[in-house]
């Protein structure tokens, strides 16, 4: 829905002067009703992100990372990131 609304506002501003405007009833100029639809599905995007602990602040909160720092480390067979293969780099 914002990838749609955010394409279709940038279809009526191409060759605009006034970008993120639009005609109202009265011909005088008011903002696209393209904007409160973009501003709404990318507040719901930050609260999706936020309940599925996106961000290091949301992991902190919903406990993602509340592991026991002096915890024995996981077995390969318990690690669930054990079977993917590590990548060495850095600086050389």
């Amino acid at each position: 829905m914002h990838r749609r609304a955010v394409r279709a506002q940038a279809l009526l501003d191409a060759n605009k002067e006034l970008p993120f405007l639009a005609k109202g009833k009265d011909g005088q100029p008011t903002l696209s009703p393209y904007l409160r639809l973009i501003r709404q599905q990318a507040d719901a995007m930050v609260r999706y992100a936020s309940e599925l602990g996106l961000s290091p602040s949301a992991r902190a909160r919903i406990g993602a990372l509340a592991f026991a720092p002096d915890a024995a480390p996981l077995s390969p067979s318990e690690d669930p990131w054990g079977s993917f293969q590590v990548i060495k780099g850095g600086k050389r």
